[in-house]
């Protein structure tokens, strides 16, 4: 490790912009924690809160998650948090799931790819030759501009009927855990 003469003090914003900009061009563009897509202007410059060193950039949700200052708010010491971190990260990769649902899951509703919607239209404009009302404006945008797209891809009753109809299966966008 370097000498406290060695470290060189940011003086103010404009410098810590430009070692976040180097960091993250020497990271590959790239949180070296997750792994996600960095931009010298989406990313935090990482430090020690004790000793003010700066480590890296990282993604914004990265560095909140990491945050010592919410670690410690959460009662877990500044010495241990380290400690704690891997042994969270071994908890979830290893530890067995029982089969208990916790009470205030809620089953997650499966949404169809946008593309099926696509697939469906274009097999009822071979069929029927036109597209139908869903459809939208354009063959190229399949469905029309709502405010809130999502509640209106799951598989209703109807929609079910018409993909079966046409001998269609639709595909569902992957649910995390």
């Amino acid at each position: 490790m370097n000498n406290s003469e060695d470290k060189i003090q940011l003086k103010n914003q404009k410098e810590a912009n430009s070692l976040r900009e180097r960091l993250v061009a020497d990271q590959g563009g790239r949180c070296p924690i997750s792994g996600w897509e960095i931009t010298a202007g989406s990313s935090h410059l990482d430090h020690d809160h004790q000793t003010g060193i700066c480590r890296a950039a990282l993604h914004p949700a990265v560095n909140r998650a990491l945050s010592q200052d919410s670690m410690r708010r959460y009662g877990i010491p500044y010495n241990e948090q380290a400690r704690v971190l891997r042994a969270m990260a071994d908890y979830l990769d290893s530890y067995p799931a029982t089969q208990y649902i916790h009470h205030t899951a809620k089953p997650k509703e499966k949404i169809i790819k946008k593309s099926n919607y696509a697939a469906l239209g274009k097999r009822i404009k071979q069929a029927t030759g036109k597209l139908p009302s869903w459809w939208g404006y354009t063959e190229s945008k399949p469905t029309k501009r709502r405010s809130n797209p999502k509640a209106y891809q799951k598989l209703t009753k109807r929609l079910g009927a018409l993909y079966e109809k046409y001998n269609l299966s639709p595909e569902y966008y992957a649910m995390d855990k």
